[in-house]
This record gives structure tokens, sequence and C-alpha cells, in this order.
């Protein structure tokens, strides 16, 4: 019994697979387009944060500083 579940399982998400690619293909969502400019007013340099854009603000989220310490910082 739990064999065949096991296979169904692995159907489900092979099936579920299959459509999301063919999603992809027939409705992309590339190009992006995308204007990139410097951020000039963040005083620290940092590595390894994350970026979030809302509302066409940008919000810089953690990362490490050069001496490779840990930052709380939100900017």
């Amino acid at each position: 019994m739990a064999e065949a579940a096991g296979v169904l399982y692995a159907a489900e998400h092979l099936v579920e697979g299959g459509i999301a690619l063919a999603k992809g293909i027939y409705d992309p969502t590339l190009p992006l387009k995308a204007t990139i400019t410097p951020i000039i007013d963040i005083d620290l340099p940092r590595v390894h944060h994350s970026v979030s854009e809302v509302k066409g603000r940008a919000y810089v989220f953690g990362g490490k500083t050069d001496g490779d310490e840990v930052s709380a910082f939100i900017e």
C-alpha cells in the first residue's frame, strides 16, 4: 500500500511539473524590463543582502558588512 501511495505522489508531482513547464512556455513573463541605478545614500557596504521593491522604492535587508559582521539595518 505504501509503495502505491509513493508512486501516486511521484506521478502527481510529475504532472504538476509538466503543467508548470507548459505554462512557462506558452505564457512567459520574459522579457523583464528594469532600470538599474546606483543607490548613493546608503553608507554601509554589504554582501549577502536582500533587496525588495515595493511601489517603486527599493528596500535593502540584512547582509554582512566589510568586517564580516551581520548587519541588522534596513535601508
